[in-house]
């Protein structure tokens, strides 16, 4: 295993419940193979690791994701695209951008708005349409659960 790249990155993380419930399942199911590896073990303190221990290699890691990929017809994207899209999903959720940048371990602002922000299908219309509402002197709040569901999560 390597460092980290910034000091950012060895840092206790918040997990929901459903991330939690399914590690903990995961680890039910490595300490049931941990028995039947038996001697053959290696114990190295690994989230995810071969059936006997070992570290995963990156080639074993990418076959299994396009697999997963591939089997929910989605397209086969990096692995690290996956930081993207979290991070533009929960912006588009309005989660507050110092949030997102520390969910993510920047050090800077300025990276998860440059490097993860995008802009989604219909945000800029959204943007004009409210901009529009309060230059009426209407209520330019939408909802955004109703503008992501109608928006970010299209396939």
């Amino acid at each position: 295993m390597t460092e980290t790249k910034t000091h950012k990155g060895k840092r206790t993380i918040v997990l929901p419940p459903l991330v939690i419930d399914t590690l903990k399942a995961h680890q039910e199911r490595q300490l049931e193979a941990r028995r039947k590896a038996g001697p053959c073990w290696q114990q190295k303190d690994l989230v995810f690791c071969t059936h006997n221990g070992n570290f995963l290699t990156d080639s074993f890691v990418r076959r299994q994701y396009y697999q997963i990929l591939d089997e929910a017809g989605l397209p086969r994207i990096h692995f690290h695209d996956l930081r993207h899209s979290t991070a533009t999903i929960l912006l588009a959720l309005g989660v507050p951008i110092k949030v997102v940048q520390e969910l993510l371990g920047h050090s800077h602002v300025n990276t998860t708005l440059g490097i993860y922000g995008h802009v989604l299908p219909g945000m800029q219309e959204e943007a004009l349409r409210k901009l529009e509402r309060v230059l009426k002197g209407e209520n330019a709040q939408d909802s955004r659960a109703d503008y992501c569901q109608n928006n970010c999560l299209e396939p």
